[in-house]
């Protein structure tokens, strides 16, 4: 990476009093050597994906509860003449860590002083871990293992960490790998003629083979005839018979007037699975009311849930699974809520806190990269990384309270986003609308409770 560029961030973020974080370490000098060696250890996993990590040397941080964290100024810093010699020991402590690490040392100035910057941006060769050596060292006496960077905090990676350490620096993707339980003979060629109908405008796909079919879409491997897992999720009448558990349930949970509980099962090409599974939501699950004022041609009609809001999460539940995780994808419908639940959280450097707070995520890594081009060429997904925001407008433009996805504590590989039901939708619903009139605010109000059915049309429930 540029080194000016480097000079220039790091001096923005003790400007801007930036606050430690998974990306930022401040230290006051070269002999904290062993929380040096573990945040460079840590920076170089860089388990949350960022594109710069920068241990600042010759920053000291505030302690007090208000400013925690964050550096204070004036710098402690070096003098000039100290740098070299600084640097090299830096470079010198690279040796309690493997495989070999690449990262840039340079300084700049501030406050007249100059301070040290170790810069990781591009680390392809881990995982990184510190060696027996540190750990045998008196003067750094550190623990052995593989580090990583989580808030403020570099420390041993958890069991879950270094599987995910593993998968990153081999570029593992389960849907990408070979099956070694399915052949070409398990893909149902009604799915791939009518997929390719939908997404091509080739008209010979009724006189190509399966085989050339499979071949020209990269399902298999003409080589060794191995088809891949994707293929098998999105051409499979059983995938669930190769890859356990790939499918979504529904299950509907209702506490008014008798205690009521249904479940159902979508199975099939997971493309085919959000279709049905969508399509039955909308026939039973959505309704509206229409709010008229008395003498007046003005109305408005709120929606227990947006639909939209409810196909994007569950795209994105789909799109987003880990399906070598033997879990499905669950999706609970209460008298007050929707929730959608994945069993695994998204790649890093997204994290559930920001799927509350952003609506774009243009440069989102995937769990599926196959599976999220093929949604994409069936028109599921509009753009990459868009799909969140677009299920928060939805809920604003209804009325709606905010979608917020369950945070968890950080060892626990779970999404669940909960869709509550618009208030006011709600507070008619327990009410007789079929023979009341209600005043909201002095207002005389017609109430028109209706059900969205697969046509698009109103029915009046009965």
């Amino acid at each position: 990476m540029n080194i000016d560029y480097i000079r220039k961030f790091a001096i923005e973020c003790l400007e801007n009093n930036q606050i430690e974080s998974d990306c930022l370490e401040y230290k006051k000098s070269q002999f904290q050597k062993d929380k040096i060696i573990k945040t460079m250890c840590a920076f170089s996993n860089n388990l949350m994906n960022r594109k710069l990590n920068l241990i600042l040397l010759g920053i000291e941080e505030h302690h007090e509860e208000t400013l925690k964290a964050t550096p204070i100024r004036p710098i402690i810093g070096f003098y000039e003449a100290e740098v070299e010699t600084i640097e090299n020991s830096v470079k010198s402590l690279t040796s309690f860590i493997k495989p070999k690490m690449n990262f840039d040392i340079t300084h700049a100035l501030i406050d007249n002083k100059a301070f040290v910057i170790i810069a990781f941006s591009n680390n392809n060769n881990g995982p990184y871990e510190v060696t027996e050596k540190a750990e045998k060292d008196k003067s750094i006496n550190l623990k052995r293992g593989r580090y990583v960077r989580v808030e403020r905090d570099s420390r041993l990676a958890t069991v879950m960490e270094e599987f995910n350490l593993l998968k990153k620096f081999a570029n593992y993707h389960f849907t990408e790998e070979f099956s070694n339980v399915a052949s070409l003979d398990n893909l149902d060629v009604d799915y791939i003629r009518e997929y390719l109908a939908l997404t091509t405008n080739r008209n010979n796909t009724n006189v190509l083979s399966k085989y050339e079919m499979a071949k020209n879409m990269n399902l298999i491997d003409t080589t060794t005839n191995l088809i891949k897992n994707y293929s098998i999720l999105m051409f499979s009448r059983n995938p669930e018979n190769f890859i356990p558990y790939s499918f979504v349930e529904l299950i509907y949970r209702s506490s008014l007037g008798e205690t009521l509980m249904q479940s159902k099962e979508y199975r099939g090409p997971i493309w085919k699975q959000l279709k049905n599974v969508m399509d039955d939501i909308k026939n039973n699950y959505i309704y509206s009311i229409t709010l008229r004022v008395k003498n007046e041609v003005e109305s408005e009609t709120i929606y227990n849930y947006p639909y939209s809001t409810i196909e994007e999460l569950v795209t994105n539940a789909i799109v987003h699974k880990n399906y070598e995780n033997p879990r499905t994808i669950q999706i609970y419908i209460y008298d007050e809520s929707i929730v959608i639940t994945n069993y695994n959280k998204p790649i890093p450097p997204v994290t559930i806190k920001d799927l509350n707070e952003q609506e774009a995520f243009p440069n989102r890594a995937y769990e599926n990269p196959s599976i999220r081009e093929m949604f994409k060429s069936l028109d599921y997904i509009e753009s990459y990384g868009s799909g969140i925001g677009k299920a928060k407008r939805a809920m604003s433009k209804n009325g709606s309270e905010k979608i917020h996805f369950e945070e968890y504590d950080e060892n626990i590989e779970i999404t669940s986003v909960v869709i509550p039901i618009n208030k006011t939708y709600y507070k008619y619903k327990k009410l007789d609308i079929e023979s009341q009139k209600l005043n909201s605010e002095g207002q005389n109000l017609d109430i028109e409770s209706q059900k969205l059915n697969s046509e698009g049309q109103n029915l009046d429930i009965e």
